[in-house]
């Protein structure tokens, strides 16, 4: 089973089971993944984020409830692009103790150099549950420090098309922490499935696949 962990557009995957990201709060759920009943996720994405932050999380909040809602995000912080960082770090933490308050299965990171920030705030968090740096591509010191928290996980997109990634920071991730992802690209999830067996050639396919599809019942319950 191939999954897509990460996807602005749903209606295009022929990955086995997708999981939509809505970037924008302010506005509705596709009508396709209403229909479909594609599990979703939903935050305060840092390039989009409203002007009232209390407004934003009653909003936020109310997903939870809906039945196709799986977890949080995707939230974070950017250098490159957005609000000034301060007030994108208000945001993300605020976000963290909205899903340990309800207990959210899992949240799903956007971090753009700004790393350092982004450990400081979930070292402070109280929340428990599973954390996805999506279309993660960062350098083996940063993947260190990572791979030291047992919530952490890492999707992949387009990083693998990047042999530096993937000759030094990928071989350091145990797939027990690897999804994929095709996140806003018009790409088939079969590409990426490729895309990481040929850095693990003796891994059969199916065994990835197993293992992937093991990682999200992890990050799910």
């Amino acid at each position: 089973m191939k999954i897509d962990f990460h996807c602005h557009h749903p209606q295009e995957s022929r990955a086995d089971k997708v999981i939509y990201s809505h970037a924008k709060i302010s506005e509705p759920i596709p009508k396709f993944v209403k229909e479909n009943n594609c599990p979703y996720t939903i935050g305060l994405h840092p390039w989009f984020l409203p002007d009232n932050l209390e407004v934003a999380l009653k909003t936020l909040t109310q997903h939870f409830s809906e039945p196709n809602f799986v977890g949080l995000g995707e939230c974070g912080l950017d250098r490159l692009q957005g609000r000034d960082l301060e007030t994108q770090m208000t945001y993300f933490s605020a976000q963290l103790d909205l899903a340990h308050t309800h207990e959210i299965a899992f949240v799903v990171l956007h971090c753009v150099r700004a790393f350092s920030e982004c450990l400081m705030l979930l070292k402070k968090t109280p929340f428990k549950g599973k954390i996805v740096f999506h279309d993660y591509g960062a350098n083996t010191d940063i993947t260190s420090q990572l791979l030291k928290d047992n919530r952490i996980y890492f999707s992949l997109g387009r990083a693998l098309e990047r042999s530096s990634f993937c000759e030094n920071s990928l071989k350091l991730i145990p797939l027990e922490r690897v999804l994929l992802e095709t996140d806003d690209e018009h790409i088939s999830i079969d590409t990426r499935y490729y895309q990481l067996q040929k850095h693990h050639e003796t891994v059969p396919i199916t065994k990835i696949e197993n293992t992937l599809a093991e990682n999200l019942t992890s990050i799910l319950s």
